[in-house]
């Protein structure tokens, strides 16, 4: 008794499909799209440099506010930033 062939049919059929829909190209982006895209871009680059500001600033509340209430408190720590050579790493 030999197995039927429709099994390997479907699953070549289904496999071909998948690849030229993988393989399918996708039409250039509009100027609008581009421009809408980039202003995006922007407006997200704007609302994280106000988080880290905002951040900054808490971080200095607090330990302005930990400072005035622990006296022995043992004093900051300079913080030298890593050369740009290993930072890129």
């Amino acid at each position: 008794m030999t197995k039927p062939a429709w099994p390997s049919v479907l699953l070549m059929i289904c496999g071909l499909g998948m690849t030229a829909t993988a393989l399918a190209k996708l039409p250039d982006p509009t100027p609008e799209e581009v421009a809408k895209k980039q202003a995006d871009v922007e407006k997200k680059a704007k609302s994280e440099d106000a988080a880290k500001e905002a951040l900054a600033k808490a971080q200095d509340r607090v330990n302005q506010r930990y400072r005035a209430t622990h006296k022995n408190a043992p004093p900051p720590v300079a913080v030298i930033a890593p050369p740009a050579a290993a930072a890129k790493k």
